[in-house]
């Protein structure tokens, strides 16, 4: 994967380690895996292979 696909990656993991204290990181967390879940359950994944297409991009 190219590495300007791994920029959200980066953004998260720079923000968890900028984070103050435990309750910051759980909160960072905590909403990124809202968006995730969001994402999963706006989008209607066909089968496998449109899955991972659609996770790479």
């Amino acid at each position: 994967m190219a590495l300007s696909g791994m920029r959200g990656l980066s953004v998260f993991i720079s923000d968890i380690r900028n984070c103050q204290n435990k309750e910051a990181e759980r909160l960072r967390v905590d909403k990124e895996l809202g968006n995730v879940r969001t994402r999963f359950k706006n989008e209607k994944f066909d089968c496998y292979w449109e899955n991972e297409k659609k996770l790479r991009n």
